[in-house]
């Protein structure tokens, strides 16, 4: 609208030379903005400006990506389904250099692992060398296992080595 006001001859050569140097005075991002569950609270709903589509029993300020209460309850029966798992009383503290075994009473799968990125490996009952064990409060997986693991391929078995963080009570000393 603004543009409009000025005369052509003025506004052609100023937008060419706006456009000539937008990424020096703007800006460049190697990446586009992705969608994210916030995106719908960063806009004015209709119904607030003009009144149309709202009706008389709906909170107009209300987040539209509130959870209903049944949603809160199965996250929430997640959540104690993902609780750490502690190491048995007794247990001996493990420390750099010392062998552990993954046990678990579920599957632990990693899919970080090269040449596994598709299905993930299980870590139960594999063994491995302690190569860090950070501090509890920091970091709730707080101990770093060094596996060494042999892939059978097509043309022979490759070694295979990564690290993965674990809950203490996932570990037992070798």
């Amino acid at each position: 609208l603004l543009a409009s006001l000025l005369p052509r001859f003025i506004r052609d050569p100023l937008y060419r030379l706006l456009s000539r140097y937008r990424k020096r005075l703007f800006g460049e991002s190697a990446e586009c903005r992705l969608w994210d569950d916030n995106w719908d609270t960063r806009f004015v709903d209709d119904a607030i400006l003009g009144g149309k589509g709202a009706s008389d029993d709906m909170d107009l300020f209300a987040d539209p990506n509130a959870k209903e209460e049944e949603e809160r309850e199965e996250e929430a029966e997640e959540e104690e389904e993902e609780e750490e798992e502690e190491a048995p009383a007794g247990s001996p503290i493990l420390k750099e250099g010392d062998m552990a075994r993954v046990v678990s009473s579920r599957p632990i799968v990693h899919t970080h692992v090269e040449g596994f990125e598709e299905c993930g490996i299980c870590t139960v009952g594999l063994v491995g060398r302690v190569k860090r064990v950070l501090k509890r409060q920091s970091f709730r997986k707080n101990v770093v296992v060094q596996f060494n693991v042999e892939k059978e391929g097509e043309i022979g078995d490759e070694k295979i080595t990564f690290e993965a963080h674990f809950f203490p009570g996932q570990l037992r000393k070798e």
